[in-house]
């Protein structure tokens, strides 16, 4: 239980996304998001992919928050086994 966020990309996006599936990690992101200030739409919603997109503030906010910061293969690896425990549905 885990909220993660990929190193920012070339025009300064990154995602923020829990490493836990279903319902107990959408509201694990939801409630992150919401203590630092996050206001954006939340994407891909109730799905392994779900995620917020963050930029700038957001991005130093979640980091002065502790989130752990990964590559962009960790978060693939993160999203295969989200995508694993909720099953072929998704």
């Amino acid at each position: 239980m885990v909220i993660y966020m990929d190193k920012p990309n070339g025009e300064g996006w990154a995602h923020l996304l829990s490493d836990q599936a279903g319902e107990e990690g959408s509201e694990e992101l939801r409630s992150f998001a919401g203590r630092i200030g996050i206001i954006r739409r939340l994407q891909s919603r109730g799905t392994y992919a779900e995620h917020y997109d963050i930029r700038e503030r957001d991005i130093s906010r979640a980091g002065s928050a502790g989130i752990g910061v990964v590559s962009r293969r960790k978060l693939a690896e993160i999203l295969r086994d989200k995508k694993a425990q909720m099953g072929p549905k998704d």
